[in-house]
């Protein structure tokens, strides 16, 4: 006995019997419960042995995912708040009992979101607000926790305590934070190719009191407006809307729409095209039928598909239509139908709390006539983009 339990004391990765007997069919007492602490000493040394049981020991795939789960809180654990480590470990489909279900999936993925939307904020009673979202997606996702499986369960709870410890420490400073002034940061600006969320986080910078002022707007409005980014070429719009659902959090679903594109060359090929967008950030299957030649009628076709699903979501929808005086063009060609199409968009906009028309570009409301969009959208809230000033360019 005494020599087995310092053969177990000298157990790691390399010396051990799963790597010399491939016909091990029992669990070897006290092996797996020393690998699985191993694996929190040693994750990349146990991210190699997963691999190599799953290659080469079918008859252990249990005690990999045991291990895949050890390497996955233990990687939480010594990165706290960091969002990119919440991914789940890869579970074989040959072992089910360790596979974490979809509500726990589900959850993981609004607790990283969450916690991206509230590292993107900039305004700090935006980010105390966002920050709250996080921690109580982090509990949730803790409770979800306790409920499953503790054969696995049982590694992340550690990590998730951590992660609750440090989060009540960062809300502590955010609270610090906002009995002082906001302070000054360092104003980057990048002019061309439109700034994107998965690798210019740290270049979107210079725009605070307009992102600040477009996510308070859309947050705390009771009822969800019409909105316009307005303003010349070059000038960071479309940066802008591709940091909108960072922004946002998990609240809001943003569709986004390029009227340039030369695929979109009439107003019903337009609402197929937004339906089409729709349909795959929620989810949906394809239309089969092409939308009425007549546009009112398209726009009914269009409406008719979405709405009685979002009513059963717990979200917002955007929809974010760039370069939308594109669109007035198409109007154009028929004045009156075009009007009436309108009417229908505000009839719309009017009687519903769930989707956002966003209107981005160059031209206010005001200049595009025949048909007159200002008439039909009176409330319109715009927000200007404009280049940086003097001073600011100097600064930078």
């Amino acid at each position: 006995m005494l020599v087995f339990v310092q053969l177990l004391r000298r157990l790691d990765f390399v010396r051990n019997p799963y790597r010399c007997d491939a016909v091990i069919r029992l669990p070897l007492w006290g092996v797996p419960g020393r690998l699985a602490t191993l694996a929190q000493q040693q994750p990349e040394a146990a991210r190699e042995f997963v691999e190599f049981l799953l290659a080469r020991r079918p008859l252990q795939r249990g005690l990999a995912m045991h291990l895949a789960h050890a390497v996955t809180a233990e990687t939480w654990w010594q990165q706290p708040l960091q969002a990119d480590v919440l991914i789940p470990p890869l579970i074989v489909a040959e072992e089910p009992r360790f596979a974490p279900s979809d509500e726990w999936q589900h959850q993981l993925a609004t607790l990283q979101s969450e916690l991206k939307s509230s590292q993107s904020q900039s305004q700090i009673s935006l980010k105390q607000v966002a920050f709250a979202c996080f921690q109580t997606a982090l509990e949730e996702f803790r409770q979800q926790t306790l409920r499953e499986p503790p054969r696995w369960s049982q590694y992340y709870l550690d990590a998730l305590a951590t992660w609750q410890d440090e989060a009540r420490r960062e809300r502590v400073q955010l609270d610090l934070d906002a009995e002082r002034l906001e302070p000054i940061t360092r104003n980057v600006y990048r002019s061309g190719e439109a700034l994107r969320p998965e690798t210019d986080q740290a270049l979107f910078l210079g725009r605070d009191d307009l992102r600040d002022r477009l996510a308070r707007e859309i947050l705390t409005a009771p009822n969800l407006p019409l909105l316009l980014i307005q303003g010349q070429r070059r000038v960071g719009k479309t940066s802008l809307l591709n940091f909108l659902p960072l922004l946002l959090g998990t609240h809001f679903k943003v569709v986004y729409q390029d009227l340039q594109d030369a695929r979109v060359a009439s107003v019903p090929v337009w609402l197929e095209d937004l339906r089409r967008r729709v349909a795959s950030v929620l989810g949906w299957p394809e239309a089969t039928e092409p939308a009425p030649a007549d546009w009112v009628g398209a726009w009914r076709w269009f409406e008719n598909a979405f709405t009685e699903v979002l009513r059963q979501r717990d979200f917002k929808l955007i929809l974010a239509l760039d370069e939308y005086e594109v669109l007035h063009g198409y109007l154009r060609r028929d004045p009156d139908a075009g009007a009436r199409l309108l009417a229908a968009i505000r009839s719309f906009s009017q009687r519903q709390n769930q989707v956002v028309l966003l209107f981005v570009g160059a031209a206010l409301l005001s200049e595009l006539d025949d048909p007159d969009w200002s008439r039909y959208f009176v409330q319109t809230q715009h927000f200007q983009v404009d280049y940086l000033d003097q001073k600011a360019a100097e600064r930078l």
